[in-house]
C-alpha cells in the first residue's frame, strides 16, 4: 500500500505566477492520487513593501484562516480570492469590499469582526515565518515534497512542465 505524500504549495494570492500554478495544480493533481496538497498561503511582499501594482494580500489570507476554521471549501475560497485579486472584483485592501465579495462563503459580520480585530494577524505572521524561515522559500510559488524543493524562477514562476517533472 502506497503512503500518501504531502505536497506543500506556497503561494501568495496577489502573485500572478501563483495564479498560474494554482491552475496547473488543479489540472495535474488528479493524475497523482498519492499526493495530498497542503496549501500554504504567505505574503511575498508584506506591508509596507508593495510590489508593482499588486494589492496586498494580507486581509485575504486572514480571511482564508477564518474560512478554514469555518469549514468553507478551500478550493472555492482560493478560486474566489484569485478572482478578487486578479480580476479586481473587489478591493482586496478594503474590509467592506471583501465582506461583500465573500458574503456567500463567510458570514459578513463574522468576517468584518475578524479582519477589524486582527484575529488572524498572528496566524498570518506565523505562516510567513513558516514559509520563508523554516521552509526556506525564497520566491513564490514554491513546492515542497518529501524533502525536495521547487521554487519559482524570478520573472517566470513555474511552468506546467516544471511541476509535472517535480511531481513525477
Amino acid at each position: 500500500m502506497n503512503a500518501i505524500r504531502k505536497l506543500e504549495i506556497f503561494i501568495d494570492y496577489a502573485c500572478p505566477y501563483c495564479l498560474d500554478v494554482y491552475g496547473f495544480l488543479e489540472e495535474l493533481l488528479p493524475e497523482f492520487p498519492g499526493i495530498e496538497p497542503v496549501w500554504r498561503l504567505c505574503e511575498s511582499h508584506p506591508r509596507p513593501h508593495r510590489h508593482e501594482d499588486n494589492p496586498f494580500s494580507d486581509l485575504c489570507i486572514q480571511a482564508m484562516f477564518l474560512a478554514a476554521e469555518s469549514g468553507v471549501n478551500a478550493q472555492a475560497f482560493h478560486r474566489r480570492t484569485f478572482d478578487i485579486l486578479h480580476r479586481r472584483e473587489a478591493d482586496a485592501e478594503d474590509i467592506g469590499s471583501l465582506c461583500e465579495a465573500y458574503a456567500d462563503l463567510l458570514g459578513t459580520e463574522q468576517l468584518r469582526h475578524a479582519l477589524e480585530s486582527g484575529r488572524y494577524r498572528q496566524a498570518l505572521e506565523a505562516a510567513n515565518c513558516y514559509a520563508f524561515e523554516q521552509s526556506r522559500v525564497w520566491a513564490v510559488p514554491a513546492l515542497r515534497l518529501g524533502g525536495a524543493s521547487l521554487d519559482a524562477k524570478l520573472k517566470i514562476g513555474l511552468t506546467r512542465e516544471d511541476i509535472l517533472d517535480f511531481l513525477s
